[in-house]
């Protein structure tokens, strides 16, 4: 009698839309990704003038998986917003301009731990007042997730509203460490807070044409490994605001909507067997 083969590892993805409701091209295209597309999760900028609006679509979708965005710059050049909290609460928050820094390294270099938690706290507070029950959190240009101080901020704010979060993959936090020995250390103390995370972190296909993008894509889906893993993208709807929004124009945005909402996509995930799962599938951290 020959012995029976092991099952195959589990293999889940979240497919997380970043940058909800930073502009209309963006909640056109998010949406689109949500309801016609793979995308399973994703995160809203309170701080920008389309927030409402993003929060306004998820109400009226409510099995979407949505979460908080935390925002704490605002990189474009002729597009700007301003954290929540006046000039007088989180004096390092404001740039020269009035507005966000542009960088997450004047955030790092003229914001404090306290200033950067009560911001996330109040983006956080604001999302619910509008009627949203975020799913997770997760940092706009990895603001929380780059600096030691600003890192044990992102435990508080999930601690404190029993979120999961956005974790480093174990790949891409073994590459920081030679420059940032204190990220050896994240997952673990994350753990011990009994806060809920992904067993790896990816970044979509990043350039390219759409045929080469989807090529990546596959390739990274091959590439996964057991357990939950979470991939990023920025969809949007072309139109003039993404043009006047981005210098270059975002062609890698309205790229990511393309495919995302690729028809192929499913069945390649299927015979893979991948499982999509979002946020919402996730157990709330448990502190």
């Amino acid at each position: 009698m020959t012995a029976a083969a092991s099952p195959a590892p589990v293999r889940r993805l979240v497919v997380n839309c970043d940058d909800f409701g930073c502009a209309l091209c963006a909640n056109a295209g998010v949406e689109e990704a949500l309801t016609a597309g793979i995308a399973t999760s994703a995160t809203v900028m309170v701080p920008c003038p389309w927030a409402y609006d993003a929060v306004r679509r998820a109400m009226e979708h409510p099995r979407w998986a949505i979460g908080v965005h935390l925002t704490h710059t605002a990189e474009w050049p002729r597009y700007r917003w301003r954290p929540l909290l006046a000039h007088d609460r989180v004096p390092g928050l404001y740039g020269p301009d009035g507005f966000m820094w542009s960088s997450t390294r004047d955030v790092h270099q003229h914001a404090t731990a306290e200033e950067a938690l009560a911001e996330g706290a109040a983006q956080i507070e604001q999302a619910m007042a509008w009627g949203l029950k975020p799913t997770h959190i997760d940092s706009h240009m990895g603001v929380m997730q780059l600096d030691p101080r600003f890192y044990e901020v992102y435990l508080t704010l999930a601690e404190r509203y029993r979120l999961p979060l956005r974790m480093a993959g174990p790949r891409q936090l073994a590459a920081a460490v030679p420059t940032a020995p204190w990220a050896a250390d994240v997952r673990r103390r994350a753990l011990a807070r009994g806060l809920c995370f992904t067993d790896d972190l990816q970044a979509g296909p990043s350039h390219g044409e759409l045929r080469d993008a989807q090529q990546g894509l596959v390739a990274q889906l091959d590439s996964l490994g057991p357990g939950t893993a979470e991939m990023l993208f920025h969809p949007c709807e072309d139109g003039p605001d993404l043009a006047a929004m981005i210098p270059s124009g975002g062609r890698d945005r309205v790229r990511d909507l393309r495919l995302l909402t690729d028809p192929a996509l499913p069945r390649a995930l299927e015979a893979r067997g991948i499982h999509l799962v979002s946020y919402r599938d996730l157990p709330p951290a448990t502190a």
